[in-house]
């Protein structure tokens, strides 16, 4: 997401104040840290002119990011023996 605000020339302040959070859930969602809400996510690719999929990346980053493991990991635990 990163690279839309510099495009968009936005400041993590500005996106925040934008979508009434705070810069530093800005910050994560660059990071991979958190991710934005449907709703937000939305809204961000109707900003950025970009898929709800391009702004959530690769589903091993999206896992990475929700859980703390790659999607291997996931299914491994997910798997019923």
């Amino acid at each position: 997401m990163n690279e839309n605000n510099v495009e968009k020339e936005l400041t993590q302040e500005q996106l925040a104040e934008k979508f009434g959070v705070s810069s530093r859930s800005v910050s994560r969602w660059e990071n991979g840290d958190t991710i934005p809400s449907i709703d937000t996510l939305k809204l961000l690719s109707q900003l950025f002119d970009v898929s709800i999929n391009a702004l959530l990346g690769s589903p091993e980053e999206l896992t990475r990011g929700c859980c703390g493991m790659t999607p291997e990991d996931l299914a491994q635990m997910l798997t019923v023996k």
